[in-house]
């Protein structure tokens, strides 16, 4: 099919193309002009015939006894002689040095070198014809592209590059390849379009197996009941059959999942508090050696505050020093009255029985002194009420005593109890996720539908 259009491109007067010379099969004309090729001759010539190649000289040089012998012919005898006479000659002679000679020699005409491939130019010798045949349309050239064609004209190059086999291709999917290559390339190019063997719907190869998968669009391909614990395997397009016919067996299904997961979720729960009581006990346990128990003796006003105190993690820290909590005695048949140890925010430590007053800094009894560590430090205890008829039993607390309790002999058991963890609604657990399940497979579950057929 090339040739066959080269041969329609074909005329008598071929434009001249512009192309790189190396590409050119037929170089610049080495020897002379063919005398045979001649159309307009001057009278003397046989003058110009070149006595190496025998024919008109091209691009003329001589010997001083005016014997004409083509530039290149004399680079080729290699000698500074003259292959007629034997003249020794230092620098060839060309033809410029007489007016007559140059002229009758310009005067000649001769065909193009490629009249027998359709050029019919006619063109003087010299420049003329040499600058022509440099940029002959009819002359034969090799494709860029490095395919094997043959007898490529200058003039057909253009043409030949768009429609050559061996052309880049730049696919869609970034590949650079040959023309010719397409169909090789596109058995297993992801962007080449085809269609799917089941339902024959058209898209691009990489889109094909999301499109078969689970959790495609294809109506033809196989899926599995999302339902955990249903057992039907068919076509995506069956499906919505499956879910009318198969409702109050899905239900079944997914109240027992449910329960199931209700179970599973109650026991993971249980072993997370079981964790979480173990690392409050050790938390318990490091507390009480950062901030060690203590003893509080010799109150002789309200003795309920005599005991030991342990930390209270329940009640958080008060200017970065935590609370502690008296030890009250377990199954007391009567009450008895809590009573807490803190720092205040006046920089004092108080004593209290009331849980409000360690937010607002009131206390029933204060140290004296300031800016204390520890509270097993503070002395000189005085009484904070403000009740006047009540001095004698309000009287300066000066024997209350604190005294550090060793860490090294206590029992779990001694610690106080921990703060009970934070409530957990089981009411809504598994039966969020059974309508979720439908709609991964791009399948809207028609409750109301199997309602009112039911």
């Amino acid at each position: 099919m090339i040739r066959t259009r080269m041969e329609q491109s074909e005329s008598k007067e071929a434009p001249e193309a512009k192309v790189s010379s190396d590409l050119l099969i037929d170089g610049p004309r080495i020897e002379g002009y063919d005398e045979d090729d001649l159309v307009n001759k001057c009278v003397k010539v046989d003058h110009f015939v070149c006595a190496i190649c025998h024919n008109i000289a091209r691009n003329p040089k001589g010997c001083p006894s005016e014997h004409l012998f083509c530039e290149d012919c004399l680079v080729g005898w290699g000698r500074n002689t003259c292959p007629t006479c034997r003249v020794v000659v230092e620098k060839p002679i060309g033809i410029d040095h007489s007016r007559y000679v140059k002229e009758d020699y310009l005067s000649m005409t001769t065909k193009c070198r490629f009249h027998g491939r359709g050029c019919d130019k006619v063109l003087h010798l010299g420049p003329e014809i040499e600058k022509h045949e440099m940029e002959c349309g009819h002359a034969y050239m090799h494709c860029s592209y490095g395919c094997e064609v043959r007898n490529l004209k200058r003039a057909e190059y253009e043409n030949h590059q768009k429609e050559c086999l061996h052309r880049p291709f730049s696919c869609e999917c970034g590949v650079t390849i040959m023309f010719k290559d397409r169909g090789s390339h596109n058995r297993t190019c992801p962007k080449f379009e085809i269609r799917c063997n089941e339902c024959q719907a058209t898209m691009k190869r990489e889109a094909l197996a999301a499109h078969k998968s689970v959790n495609g669009n294809c109506p033809k391909t196989r899926i599995p009941c999302p339902i955990e614990g249903c057992r039907w395997h068919g076509k995506r397009e069956d499906f919505h059959a499956h879910e009318r016919s198969a409702a109050l067996e899905h239900v079944r299904l997914l109240h027992k999942a449910a329960e199931e997961k209700n179970a599973d979720m109650l026991k993971k729960m249980s072993e997370m508090q079981k964790a979480f009581d173990a690392m409050s006990t050790k938390h318990a346990r490091m507390e009480s050696v950062a901030f060690p128990p203590f003893k509080i003796e010799g109150a002789t006003y309200k003795p309920g505050v005599n005991g030991t105190y342990f930390v209270d993690l329940s009640k958080g820290r008060v200017r970065g020093k935590p609370v502690w909590k008296r030890r009250c005695a377990p199954n007391a048949l009567v009450p008895e009255t809590e009573w807490f140890v803190f720092y205040s925010k006046s920089s004092y430590w108080m004593i209290t029985s009331t849980e409000r007053c360690i937010k607002e800094s009131k206390c029933m009894f204060y140290s004296e002194a300031k800016n204390l560590d520890f509270p097993f430090e503070a002395k000189k205890w005085k009484n904070n009420s403000k009740r006047t008829s009540d001095t004698a039993n309000w009287s300066d607390d000066n024997d209350i005593k604190i005294t550090e309790v060793g860490t090294s002999d206590l029992d779990i058991d001694d610690l106080p109890p921990l703060p009970p963890p934070p409530p957990i609604d089981f009411t809504e657990v598994g039966t969020s996720d059974a309508s979720a399940s439908t709609d991964d497979l791009g399948i809207n579950f028609d409750w109301e539908s199997w309602e009112s057929d039911a």
